[in-house]
């Protein structure tokens, strides 16, 4: 999965309100990270918190705007507008994660701490692109 990184506070709090930071890809991590808002968006998101050891713990599909989202088990959240669903699957989300998926936040530059950054191979400074592998 394409992701785009959130490294900075500024850009958390924009999350995918603003283009820039949504990438190409569409799909943002944001870490560290507990808790998200909708407020600034216009449109639905897809929303999955992920834990410590790269478990999804908890996923919202379709989260309309001027919402607030908390997961104290998380330390990362990856977003994404509905409107990058693949429309293949058999249910709605079918292509999305699902709880207790693994993904390998160390390739994101996600220690077990729960502390972001972008990969030494990507050449960024602030927001970057990368892969998230399942």
């Amino acid at each position: 999965m394409r992701v785009s990184f959130a490294t900075g506070w500024w850009q958390r709090f924009r999350g995918l309100a603003h283009p820039r930071f949504g990438g190409t890809c569409g799909t943002l991590l944001i870490a560290p990270c507990r808790s998200i808002h909708t407020f600034t968006m216009k449109r639905p998101i897809d929303v999955a918190f992920i834990d410590r050891e790269g478990r999804v713990c908890r996923i919202h599909m379709a989260l309309p705007p001027r919402r607030l989202l908390f997961c104290r088990r998380a330390c990362a959240v990856l977003e994404r507008p509905v409107s990058t669903r693949i429309p293949s699957g058999p249910a709605p989300g079918s292509d999305w994660l699902r709880v207790g998926d693994w993904l390998d936040l160390g390739s994101c530059g996600v220690d077990s701490g729960g502390i972001a950054g972008v990969p030494p191979d990507s050449g960024f400074d602030g927001p970057g692109e990368g892969r998230l592998r399942p």
